[in-house]
């Protein structure tokens, strides 16, 4: 294998290398491009019809280019009575006739012309500073007809060495915006981390007396159904026909009761009271993001039916919560006597339209509450509040209040009061209060 070299330091005359060789060099360590001195370099300005460049200095293909003078391009020549123009305006270093200066490219005149392009050969490099636009029969270029190609890397470019391959000032202009990122991304973590804080203050001063008080809304809840009447065996209506024969119409148990639902754990104990106070069997699928709380609840409803003496798999709940065991209940004929599911809008759709056992369709919320002239305001305020605050998360919330027009300019006020101010004074989360009519 063979290499080439030489070396820059010349001893005893051994100096092997051409200027041609050197400037190669230079030209693979330094890209092409103007010097990167605050913008100023070869800054362009109009006046007129002429475009003057500010001084400045270039590297072109190893090559060094200085402008110590202001450099004034007349583009009076190059103006179309009738069509508009393009034209480029470019430094340019040329080896084979051995110069550098400015150069203009004048593009095609035309209704939409095109801009036209310097184009580089292994002898010529150019560096396009700026495209003009001149305008059919104008007499002066404006700000906005000149395009700035300075920082373009395909048409100039600035400097960079091989060092860097960016330049110092770009380099600190980055740095400069990337700290104040930093700095704000710092701002927004420290917020968050103040919520959280807030946060799991809340947490650690939630006293088991609170939790048991949550607790204690369920129990309340399958005790008020056990309070209930119980209307199993109830004669419903009696008649004789005239052959003496006497039919009874007697309320049963419906048999197997199937509730598919979705987050809140309190549905399964409110489904299973209601459904073993009416006689029937209790099958809950419960949806996955609380399914090990309602699987508690059921547990502690076993341990209750247990101790009072009833068989225990009376309430039941699906431990698969996959799409596939709500399909599989659905389509469950001859085991599942009704189905009621409780949830969203898709939910109970998708219930009506596939099931194979009966099933009752609930509604799915935009619960009303309406306000006639002749009503008792100051109980209409108290159920609103009740209906609108209480468990704003249930589906039979109230979402939307008329109120008769005769009483809505006493009312609503009221209603503000109450929702509002004084939930505010009472350190409790506002509603949202709209009053359009």
């Amino acid at each position: 294998m063979a290499f080439s070299y030489g070396f820059f330091n010349a001893q005893n005359l051994d100096r092997v290398y051409t200027a041609e060789d050197f400037t190669a060099y230079l030209s693979s360590l330094i890209c092409n491009g103007i010097l990167d001195t605050y913008r100023q370099c070869f800054a362009p300005t109009v006046k007129s019809l002429s475009v003057t460049f500010g001084t400045g200095k270039a590297w072109i293909d190893g090559h060094y280019l200085i402008s110590n003078t202001l450099h004034t391009v007349d583009l009076s020549s190059y103006v179309d009575e009738s069509l508009n123009r393009y034209v480029a305006i470019g430094i340019y270093c040329d080896r084979s006739t051995r110069t550098c200066g400015i150069r203009v490219l004048a593009g095609t005149a035309a209704t939409s012309p095109t801009i036209p392009t310097f184009t580089n050969n292994n002898m010529t490099t150019y560096l396009t500073l700026a495209v003009v636009k001149l305008r059919a029969g104008t007499t002066s270029i404006l700000d906005s007809d000149l395009t700035d190609c300075r920082a373009d890397e395909s048409k100039c470019g600035y400097c960079k060495c091989i060092l860097g391959k960016c330049r110092v000032t770009e380099m600190l202009s980055e740095m400069a915006k990337t700290n104040a990122t930093l700095e704000e991304l710092q701002k927004r973590l420290d917020a968050m981390n103040s919520q959280i804080s807030e946060l799991q203050t809340k947490v650690d001063d939630l006293t088991a007396g609170e939790i048991l008080a949550t607790g204690q809304c369920g129990a309340d809840g399958v005790r008020a159904a056990a309070a209930l009447p119980d209307h199993t065996g109830r004669t419903l209506a009696q008649f004789t026909r005239p052959n003496g024969m006497t039919i009874t119409k007697v309320q049963v148990p419906l048999g197997l009761v199937a509730i598919i639902y979705e987050s809140r754990p309190n549905v399964t104990s409110d489904a299973a009271a209601l459904a073993v106070k009416s006689g029937n069997v209790c099958m809950l699928r419960s949806g996955k993001e609380a399914y090990r709380s309602c699987r508690a609840i059921v547990a502690a409803l076993k341990a209750g039916i247990t101790a009072a003496g009833g068989d225990a798999d009376i309430v039941n709940i699906v431990e698969d919560t996959t799409h596939q065991s709500a399909n599989d209940i659905m389509q469950a004929r001859g085991l599942v006597d009704l189905l009621i599911p409780r949830g969203g809008a898709g939910l109970i759709r998708a219930c009506v339209e596939n099931a194979a056992v009966p099933c009752i369709e609930t509604g799915t919320g935009i619960c009303h509450v309406y306000v006639d002239a002749a009503a008792d305001l100051d109980k209409a305020v108290r159920i609103i509040t009740n209906a609108k605050t209480s468990r704003p998360s249930v589906c039979n919330a109230e979402e939307v209040c008329l109120i008769h027009a005769a009483v809505a300019e006493k009312l609503l006020p009221m209603l503000h009061k109450a929702l509002v101010a004084d939930r505010i004074a009472a350190g409790q989360p506002s509603c949202p209060f709209s009053s359009a009519r």
